[in-house]
């Protein structure tokens, strides 16, 4: 019984094969983190993708805002004529719009909310428009650009993400 405790043939087999099981196991986890950041990298470029592509929406909407405006200072166009293009504009392209009046009746706040395709991300936009004493032209300057998300439920089908019940009923 001795002799075969002191016998030493194989424990190299036994040391080979439990370091493949050590490396299997090592070399699946860092394919599978691997994996997962692909995956992330995929959503973040398609996120940047929407939203620059939301962004570009944005912009040609503030430049046709703007050359309405300038059409209006360059009296190529009166005012009353100029901003019912500029609504029309929004309407056709915009989500939601406003158009603020000060009191004597001119516009003086445009707050307008660009939407991608989805309807799911957002561009909140706010113009303040102002009367120049010198030129008595209008002057536009953006006050708001603002990203937001609608709200969205988390699918929380993980099995991973469920409590098991004996930890659920502990109070700490």
């Amino acid at each position: 019984m001795v002799k075969l405790l002191r016998n030493e043939e194989g424990s190299s087999s036994v040391l080979i094969v439990v370091m493949m099981v050590v490396l299997i196991v090592f070399g699946l986890a860092i394919f599978s983190t691997a994996l997962s950041n692909m995956r992330l990298a995929d959503k973040k470029i398609a996120w940047k993708n929407e939203y620059y592509q939301l962004e570009s929406k944005s912009n040609r909407i503030i430049g046709d805002i703007i050359t309405v405006i300038e059409d209006i200072n360059n009296k190529k166009t009166d005012r009353t004529s100029g901003f019912a293009t500029i609504d029309q504009m929004l309407s056709d392209s915009c989500s939601e719009h406003d158009i603020a009046r000060s009191a004597d009746g001119n516009p003086s706040e445009i707050t307008l909310n660009v939407t991608n395709e989805n309807g799911d991300k957002n561009i909140a936009i706010t113009l303040v428009l102002s009367q120049d004493q010198q030129t008595n032209g209008l002057s536009v300057r953006i006050t708001k650009f603002k990203e937001w998300q609608k709200h969205f439920d988390i699918d929380d089908s993980s099995p991973f993400s469920k409590c098991p019940a004996a930890l659920t009923d502990i109070t700490i």
